[in-house]
């Protein structure tokens, strides 16, 4: 379980103020707000990303005291976080490595993180990829880390409608065993697989 308390995090014009909340386990959690209503921030909270005041606790590590808490979870938030001078094998490596896993092996038996695989160019870097590839590239590599908590910045944004279809299914097969925290613009994808709907507005979760 992921669980925040009295969270708080300032900008010059905008602040986060959240007294506490609990991400459940084995669920799909979708957060939903306009923009600028600090969706982004708060999942930068939730994966140590960004300073903040206030405590998370990932199964009961709290991150600001221990580092143990990096095995449980992985995130995409969006291109930027991505090393975008490696290709698609160095950068699948460079990441499922942190997490001991052979992204290789885990291709093998799963159909749909394979047909994702194939469907992203080989020979180029990613720097060079589309918006739609550099997407697919990041929610891939989360997905193969295998990790229990898993975390995603408006992941069908840039995905073809096929595309979007296939991962909110998959995403609804992992929620048995996974925590699935994401935001989106795309509600009509994922709303009849999701458990929770948090809604932002002002930086406070209503």
């Amino acid at each position: 379980m992921i669980y925040i308390n009295n969270i708080l995090k300032n900008y010059e014009d905008f602040s986060i103020k959240i007294d506490d909340y609990k991400f459940e386990n084995n669920s799909l959690i979708c957060i939903t707000g306009s923009n600028g209503s600090g969706k982004t921030t708060l999942l930068k909270i939730l994966t140590g990303i960004t300073f903040f005041k206030g405590s998370v606790h990932i199964d009961n590590i709290n991150i600001i005291k221990s580092d143990n808490w990096k095995e449980l979870i992985a995130s995409y938030i969006d291109d930027n976080y991505l090393l975008d001078f490696l290709n698609k094998n160095e950068l699948l490596d460079f990441f499922c490595n942190s997490y001991n896993i052979d992204f290789k092996s885990k291709l093998i038996n799963n159909t749909f993180l394979r047909v994702l695989y194939e469907s992203i160019p080989s020979a180029k870097l990613i720097r060079e990829y589309s918006k739609g590839n550099k997407a697919k590239i990041g929610i891939l590599s989360v997905l193969l880390s295998d990790v229990k908590h898993m975390v995603f910045d408006e992941p069908f944004a840039n995905l073809d409608i096929e595309t979007q279809k296939q991962l909110a299914s998959y995403l609804n097969e992992l929620k048995n065993h996974k925590t699935i925290i994401l935001t989106t613009h795309h509600k009509e994808v994922i709303v009849n697989y999701c458990d929770t709907f948090i809604h932002i507005t002002n930086g406070q979760i209503k």
